[in-house]
């Protein structure tokens, strides 16, 4: 790339169109933000402002002329994540949307990557309360009784077996250990490859041996939203949640789906509420006879994977994915991977002092 100006030349490497476009033409305008807008729904726009800090996808609020407001959501390039999360997300939303706790699907276009949503009112949870808890717990209860679940693909990343949540665990520390970061490879392998092997040799031992490595039965697999928890979700103006992104949404042990609530890092749960969330589940899935010996022996093997999931700042492509949904992050890198680091520590030292059992249950 040349400057003109100044008659200098500046390399640059893309893997992407994003990219591309960021790097020689700048970021997205407002008007191209109209014209997507346009190309799938018919009707003057009025304003458009971007949503910063939401997940990995571009955000905008857009209100017609007639005051109407959507949310545009502009979908990660497929060649920064291949995953087809527009496709995925609308036919979630579509399949839940009996239940009224979820934005209704407007317009998308499957080309251009972009999907239309109804714009929910509604402000992120200050306090959560055990009616909040209820409520999750209501509607995963809800979504259970969709007909005909095997129709639908496997959620993100799910885990059918124990072999497969080995696999994910062994797979992320791969990544992780190939950075050159001394305060990383300190934590890595220090902290987390003897916690590792600890836990890996503990949760053989107590997993059902019928599912170390065979997959779950198609009987007993959940519906799940996956990415699931009141990060996810607003609070309306009548008092109720309104469930947000569900991008990886598929069939999923159950087991990942109750786990992934108690150790994800964006809610504030009390001990309590972890107690009734669990409780709450254990009593949705109890069809399933390996329910409880299941999630006794997977409780630790997830907080190791939320561990190294923390630890994605760190990886060049994780944290491509932040800057593409906000570009504001980029001058707080080196304060963003010391609190990551330093959440992961927590975590493995949670499951040390707990000796891998689970307090909660």
């Amino acid at each position: 790339m040349i400057n003109s100006s100044e008659n200098r030349y500046y390399d640059f490497i893309c893997n992407n169109w994003t990219d591309i476009e960021n790097s020689v033409i700048g970021g997205i305008t407002t008007k191209e933000i109209n014209f997507f807008v346009r190309s799938i729904y018919q009707a003057p726009i009025k304003d458009i402002k971007k949503i910063e800090g939401r997940g990995n996808s571009r955000l905008y609020k857009v209100t017609t002329s007639v005051s109407d407001s959507f949310v545009l959501k502009e979908y990660p390039d497929l060649l920064i994540d291949s995953r087809k999360r527009l496709i995925t997300e609308v036919e979630a939303f579509k399949a839940v949307e009996i239940f009224n706790k979820t934005p209704k699907v407007v317009a998308f276009d499957e080309q251009k990557n972009i999907a239309l949503y109804e714009w929910i009112e509604g402000v992120h949870l200050s306090k959560i309360n055990d009616k909040h808890i209820i409520e999750a717990l209501n509607f995963i209860e809800d979504i259970q009784s969709i007909k005909h679940k095997e129709r639908y693909k496997f959620a993100s990343e799910a885990c059918l077996s124990a072999e497969q949540l080995f696999s994910q665990i062994n797979s992320r520390l791969d990544k992780v250990s190939s950075v050159d970061n001394n305060d990383l490879k300190d934590f890595v392998n220090l902290i987390f490859k003897p916690l590792w092997s600890k836990v890996l040799v503990w949760s053989k031992k107590h997993w059902p041996e019928d599912n170390l490595v065979n997959d779950l039965p198609e009987f007993v697999q959940a519906l799940s939203p996956s990415d699931f928890g009141f990060h996810n979700a607003l609070l309306m103006d009548d008092g109720t949640l309104c469930f947000l992104d569900f991008e990886y949404f598929g069939r999923d042990d159950p087991v990942k789906l109750m786990a992934d609530f108690v150790w994800h890092p964006g809610m504030d749960l009390d001990i309590s509420q972890k107690v009734r969330w669990l409780k709450g589940a254990l009593n949705i899935f109890k069809k399933d006879p390996n329910i409880y010996s299941r999630f006794h022996a997977a409780w630790p093997l997830y907080g190791l994977r939320w561990s190294l999931i923390l630890l994605n700042e760190f990886l060049e492509d994780g944290w491509h994915k932040r800057l593409y949904a906000n570009s504001d992050l980029k001058h707080q890198h080196s304060n963003k991977l010391e609190e990551q680091l330093n959440k992961a520590r927590a975590i493995c030292e949670q499951i040390q002092m707990a000796n891998m059992e689970c307090p909660y249950i």
